[in-house]
Order: structure tokens, then C-alpha cells, then sequence
């Protein structure tokens, strides 16, 4: 972490308590973001059992309740399984700074993979406090975002945020290997 502060509130969640007073929430930021990714990836797994692929999850994507509960919103860019008629599936569509390798390169079929990759970006991004692609990059630039997802490259998250366990940390990196076979 760049300071003691970002540490501490890494560490606390009184600052989380004082957002959503009506929630129960766990003890530190941390446990938190992991819990409600878990959330969003039970949401996930409900989406692609029937078939329908998200394609665009993301830190923006994901919604807090009042109870303290995570969802996830916005299947603008959805596609089913088999149905031609949703958005295309094999154009270059989602958020670069959070799609997977192959997404960005275009002409890959909608799978879990990807939506799991990008579910893995955003837990990278709430915990590093850094978008896994695009790092240096211009913001406006969207085409250099695109082309750093392409190349799949990311700075492992144990580098971001000092401190991070073990285990979270081997998470995030199974989840942003490029290779979607691994």
C-alpha cells in the first residue's frame, strides 16, 4: 500500500459500517471484497447455468444493498448460449480494463472463462486499488487498454498490496493467468 492510512483501512471496516449502517459486515476491507466477490460469482454461476454469459463484469457492475449484499447489474452485453440474436458475440465488447486476453483479441466464443477472468479482475482491482490492464496507460487511450488485455500481462497483486495473503494472492494470479486452457 502507498500509505499507513490505506493500510489501516484495509485492515478495518469501520469505515464500511459507517456507508451501510444496516449491513453486517466482516471485520476488515478485505474479507469484505472477498465476500462480496464470492457473492457476485454465486450470481455468476446462476447466470451461466442457464446458459447466459455476462461479458462485461466489472467494479461499476456490481451493486451493494443496503444489507450489505452484492449483485451484479447491467447484462447489457449479455449473450446466451446458441442464440444469435443478443449483441455479437465475437466482436471486441466490455470494459478493457477488465476482459480477458482472448476477449480483447475478439473472435471467441462467450464462455464461464471469460466472465471468471474478468470476476478475478475486479476482485484485483478492489484489492490493488489498480485495474489489472492498462497500468501507465492514458485513460482515454482505450485502444492501448485493449492492447495491454491483449497481451495479458498484469502486475501480480502481492506486488500491488503488501501484506496480502498468501492464498488471495495465488487466487488473483490463477484467475488473470492469460492462458484461458490454464
Amino acid at each position: 500500500m502507498r500509505s499507513g492510512a490505506s493500510a489501516t483501512a484495509f485492515a478495518q471496516s469501520a469505515w464500511l459500517n459507517a456507508l451501510l449502517p444496516q449491513a453486517t459486515l466482516e471485520r476488515s476491507y478485505l474479507r469484505q471484497v472477498v465476500e462480496w466477490i464470492a457473492q457476485l460469482g454465486d450470481g455468476l454461476a446462476v447466470a451461466h447455468g442457464n446458459g447466459v454469459f455476462h461479458r462485461d463484469v466489472k467494479p461499476s457492475n456490481a451493486f451493494v444493498r443496503a444489507d450489505g449484499s452484492a449483485v451484479l447489474l447491467d447484462f447489457g452485453l449479455a449473450t446466451r448460449s446458441g442464440d444469435p440474436s443478443l449483441t455479437l458475440q465475437t466482436a471486441i465488447l466490455g470494459t478493457p480494463w477488465y476482459m480477458p486476453p482472448e476477449q480483447a483479441r475478439g473472435r471467441v466464443v462467450p464462455s464461464p472463462v471469460l466472465d471468471v477472468f474478468s470476476l478475478c479482475a475486479t476482485l484485483y482491482h478492489l484489492v490493488t486499488l489498480h485495474p489489472p490492464h492498462g497500468d501507465g496507460v492514458d485513460a482515454d487511450d482505450v485502444h492501448a487498454v485493449i492492447l495491454a488485455a491483449r497481451d495479458g500481462e498484469t502486475i501480480p497483486a502481492a506486488q500491488r498490496h503488501a501484506g496480502l495473503p498468501r492464498d488471495l494472492a495465488a487466487i488473483l494470479d490463477h484467475g488473470l493467468e492469460p492462458d484461458p486452457a490454464r
